[in-house]
């Protein structure tokens, strides 16, 4: 999945395949890869447009969707 930077203070890069309904976000501070699964365009859309990603991530996301995290290098 190709990741596009966002504007964020958490989060560097995240990206969306339309097609499985994934979300892929690189944090940071971490290095670490977070995935959610079951997102809709529209979903995604809201996210991009949100005006903190970290704050979307974790009350959004986080909480409400099949998370998934894997451990960084940093």
């Amino acid at each position: 999945m190709k990741r596009q930077v966002v504007d964020s203070k958490v989060i560097g890069t995240a990206g969306f395949d339309p097609l499985l309904g994934e979300v892929e976000i690189e944090f940071k501070t971490t290095g670490g890869i977070g995935k959610v699964k079951g997102v809709t365009l529209e979903e995604w859309n809201e996210f991009l447009a949100s005006p903190s990603k970290g704050t979307h991530w974790n009350r959004v996301w986080k909480r409400q969707k099949d998370f998934s995290y894997e451990k960084g290098k940093k």
